[in-house]
């Protein structure tokens, strides 16, 4: 999604870049905008996935996700609930980058196997959910 806008940003062509084409459209005009708020009413949506790996997890598999977000609402697919989203606990999440906010979380959760935050970053996801966007913003 963002490869369209830094490659304006560098005042560059696409077709100069390398790359094959993309129907990606720069994101310039938004950033750059005075207004706030939606700025181009044709992107009333965004498109969301996901493709993880975890040299701890089994085979090296992914976390594969899809996703919509439009206006308040948020759908997001997950094609493989089994699989931990930040890798597997016995190999420490290590498709988490390791800092402050990660140890701490992981601190929380062993004083408190209840804490929501875990849950929240480390937990299994269901097959499918469907939720109002602003509730996970200001949560």
């Amino acid at each position: 999604m963002f490869a369209p806008t830094f490659i304006e940003i560098a005042g560059l062509k696409w077709s100069d870049t390398g790359m094959a084409a993309t129907v990606g459209r720069s994101l310039s005009e938004i950033f750059r905008s005075e207004k706030s708020g939606r700025v181009i009413d044709a992107r009333d949506h965004v498109l969301i996935g996901k493709e993880r790996t975890d040299i701890g997890r089994p085979h090296d598999w992914g976390y594969p996700i899809r996703g919509i977000i439009k206006g308040d609402w948020m759908y997001v697919e997950n094609f493989e609930p089994t699989r931990w989203p930040g890798g597997n606990p016995e190999t420490g999440y290590l498709d988490c980058d390791g800092g402050a906010t990660k140890t701490f979380i992981l601190d929380a959760h062993r004083q408190n196997t209840a804490d929501p935050y875990w849950a929240l970053c480390f937990g299994m996801r269901r097959r499918k959910n469907s939720s109002i966007s602003h509730t996970i913003a200001t949560a």
